[in-house]
Order: C-alpha cells, then sequence, then structure tokens
C-alpha cells in the first residue's frame, strides 16, 4: 500500500492519542479521493495550488497544505493552521495550534492545548474543551475529555478519560463513558470498555478490554463482548478473538455468521471481502458466506469490479465472480481507479485498462492512482500529473528543496 505521507522516524503509539514527539515526515501531495478541484504544488519548500490545467492559482507561500473539502482546504502559515478558499483567501485566519480537514461541514481545531469544532465560517460550535475529536461521521463525532499527559525522555502521550459522541451543533448526545471509542458507521459506533490500568486505576491501553456498539442515541445494541472490532459495512463486522488469534465476522445485532477462523480480513467493495485463513485465501459475503475461494499468495480488495491478486510473483485482476480478468503477467500493481491500473513493467511504470492492454506505456519510476482524471508519477526525477492520455499536464508538482 502506497501512502500520501513518508515518515522517516519510528514512533510507537501506547496510547490513544497521537504522540507529541519530534518526527520527519516527506510529502508526497497525491490528490484525495472527494476533494476539490485545486491539485497542491510544492516550490522551494512552500506549497500552493494549480487547477487541471496546470495553471498557478495560489501562489505556492505555505508551510503546508491540504486538499480542499467542504470548499476550504487547511493551510499552515507561521507555525499556525487557518484555511483558505479555492481563490486563495484566507476564510479563517491562521489562528490554531492544529487543525483537521472539514467533514460534514465541521472542522477540530487545537488552541491553548485543547481541541474544539468549527464550522466553515470559522465560528466555534464546541469551544477548545477537548483532549481530542475524531472526524464526524453520521453527524456525529467523538470526544475525550479528561486524558491525563504523561512524559518519558522526547515522548509526551495521553492516556485515561473517557469518550463520548457530540452533534453537528457541538451538544452532547452520548456522555463521555467509554475508554475507546470508534466512528459511527451504519448507525452503530464502537465502544470499549476495560483495558490494562496503571497505579492510579486509570486505563492505558486496550490490553483485556472489551467491545461492542451502541447506536446514535448511545444506546447499547450489542454489549463488550469482544476483543477487538472494526465499523460496520454492508451490514458485517469483523472482530478479533485474542484465545484463537484469529478474525471472525458478526451481524448487526451481535450475531456471529462466521467463526474466528481468519488470519487476515479485508473491506467488503462490492459485497466481497478478502480472508485468509488456515485453508488459504478467499473472499466472503457479509452474511459470512464464502463466495469463491482463490489459488494465490496475496489478495486485494476489490476496486471497479476488479480486485488484484499475486501469485508466484506475478500480478493480476479477478472480477467479482473469481474469474481471472487480466492474467498473472505483471511484475507488480495497484488497484484500478478511474478505469486504469498502475503496473509495473520490466522496472518501471504504465497503466493498463481492465481488459490489460497498456493504455499508458511504461516510463515512470512511480505511480499513483487517478483521481479526477489525473495521476501522479515520477518521470526523469521529476513528480508530475498526468491525464489518462499520459500527457504531462502539470509539470515540477513537488520539490523537497
Amino acid at each position: 500500500m502506497i501512502a500520501n505521507i513518508l515518515t522517516f522516524a519510528l514512533i510507537v503509539a501506547i496510547a490513544p492519542s497521537a504522540l507529541m514527539a519530534t518526527s520527519y515526515a516527506v510529502q508526497i501531495p497525491v490528490k484525495e479521493k472527494g476533494s476539490g478541484p485545486l491539485y497542491r504544488i510544492q516550490r522551494q519548500g512552500k506549497w500552493g495550488y494549480v487547477n487541471r490545467q496546470g495553471a498557478v492559482v495560489v501562489p505556492p507561500r505555505y508551510e503546508d497544505a491540504k486538499d480542499f473539502f467542504c470548499g476550504l482546504a487547511k493551510v499552515q502559515l507561521q507555525d499556525l493552521w487557518g484555511y483558505i478558499s479555492e481563490s486563495g483567501n484566507f476564510v479563517i485566519p491562521a489562528q490554531f495550534e492544529s487543525a483537521s480537514d472539514f467533514k460534514d461541514g465541521r472542522a477540530a481545531v487545537g488552541a491553548q492545548g485543547r481541541v474544539g469544532v468549527i464550522d466553515t465560517n470559522g465560528h466555534f460550535v464546541a469551544k477548545p474543551q477537548f483532549d481530542e475529536v475524531k472526524p464526524y461521521f453520521g453527524n456525529r463525532a467523538a470526544v475525550w475529555t479528561n486524558a491525563k499527559s504523561r512524559q518519558s525522555g522526547q515522548v509526551v502521550w495521553q492516556d485515561g478519560g473517557s469518550w463520548g459522541f457530540i452533534d453537528l451543533s457541538g451538544q452532547s448526545i452520548v456522555k463521555p463513558q467509554f475508554d475507546w471509542v470508534q466512528n459511527y458507521s451504519e448507525g452503530l459506533a464502537a465502544v470499549g470498555v476495560g483495558g490494562r490500568r496503571n497505579q492510579a486505576g486509570e486505563v492505558t491501553t486496550m490490553d483485556g478490554g472489551k467491545w461492542g456498539f451502541v447506536d446514535e442515541s448511545g444506546r447499547t445494541v450489542i454489549q463488550p463482548q469482544f476483543d477487538q472490532v472494526e465499523p460496520f459495512s454492508n451490514g458485517a463486522a469483523k472482530y478479533w478473538d485474542e484465545r484463537m488469534k484469529r478474525f471472525g465476522l458478526i451481524d448487526m445485532n451481535g450475531r456471529i455468521v462466521r467463526n474466528p477462523e481468519f488470519k487476515t480480513v479485508g473491506n467488503f467493495v462490492d459485497g466481497l471481502a478478502p480472508v485468509v485463513g488456515d485453508t488459504g485465501p478467499a473472499y466472503i459475503r457479509p452474511s459470512g458466506e464464502t463466495a469463491f475461494d482463490l489459488e494465490a499468495d496475496e489478495i486485494h480488495d476489490f476496486s471497479g469490479g476488479l480486485a488484484l491478486v499475486r501469485d508466484k510473483g506475478k500480478s493480476g485482476f479477478i472480477d467479482t465472480a473469481g474469474k481471472m480478468a487480466i492474467e498473472y503477467r505483471i511484475g507488480d500493481a495497484r488497484t484500478f481507479s478511474e478505469g486504469l491500473a498502475a503496473v509495473e513493467i520490466e522496472g518501471l511504470w504504465g497503466y493498463v485498462d481492465r481488459k490489460g492492454k497498456v493504455a499508458i506505456s511504461a516510463r515512470f519510476s512511480q505511480a499513483f492512482q487517478f483521481v479526477d482524471g489525473l495521476a501522479l508519477v515520477e518521470l526523469k526525477g521529476a513528480w508530475c500529473y498526468i491525464d489518462a492520455a499520459g500527457v504531462v499536464v502539470i509539470r515540477d508538482v513537488w520539490d523537497m528543496n
């Protein structure tokens, strides 16, 4: 998997909040799916934006800059964060210690060591009072309160406290009472209680905790009983059985529809999720039923009706019936996006279409997925955006000066 951030530091998280330690990262400005129309560029260490034709819309002048969501992008100026419009004008001045992307018209921002929530006009709907605010999902956001800060050498972390949920108005709808939470998905949120405690009786890690689910009112729908869970998708959620060291599957009533028998479980896309058990790889349905087995060394989530699979050092793609759509003949590959997949051919990257035909010849050192008609590639040492015909549209997207 290719990440948008390449981080040159090893950080081990032992608490539910991010560690506040020094780390060094190089950002590769891969445009996020669902973001606004502009593309990030970097010149001499400063960030700006261009349009799809490559014309500079916002000159590079920010220390950091992210993609647009809800018409606004968070940017950093003189170590503080604010939000600009697609014209490059500040809508919300740079004044925050930290900031998140907007989602559902809300963003979490940090001020004086606390976190609050603002709307797209910069008005606080929840004043800075929390230790952490997760992104909104289903018009609800998880909030963390009363955490304790601790320090060991250069590393500072937080633990303890409790989690609850607020709505778009910033009002508490589920009072803080849980030791761990995940975002809402399909009307339910995973909540955890218990775990390893310190001498003060505060929960510090998830070890030994149990997970269940609550509805949007905070009513417990599935009692805490699982060692770990993930959010619901397609009416199913995977759970971890610590004793068996395996994943299983439950439905939205908490009924086990597949016993803990899988080493890995992927995401449900097109009604199918990749799994690997003791008998090998397969794809299952949300009901727990096995859709089909597969002889392969490695399998991936579906994307655009096709899934990347690897066997004996070669990559190919299958369709949702489990049939080979593109035979094993590619050295390496990425998943499909907008009808094209990046593939490696004799050490260089190009793109193939859904029939496996080469659509863009292999001439790139690196290649990412297409997003909104353009893909970020490295060509002769320079980062560029190309269109679906392989034509360079935006040159010198990113430098490391």
